[in-house]
């Protein structure tokens, strides 16, 4: 096995090409996710997003763990 073939525990080759998500990449996965997911969320308008994608709970919080 060459070096190239191995990466370090707990990291990947595509985690340095890492990106925030974009709004719509998030409601998709919400979207996907709907019925029965409970989100957690920061601001009222996460919430509303996730109520409009069909969360049925929304978990508030002063800040993602």
């Amino acid at each position: 096995m060459s070096t190239a073939d191995t990466t370090p525990t707990g990291s990947s080759p595509v985690a340095s090409l890492a990106q925030v998500g974009t709004a719509r990449v998030k409601r998709g996965m919400a979207e996907m996710l709907k019925g029965g997911v409970i989100m957690d969320v920061v601001t009222a308008e996460q919430a509303k997003i996730a109520e409009d994608a069909g969360a049925v709970a929304v978990m508030a919080l002063e800040r993602v763990p």
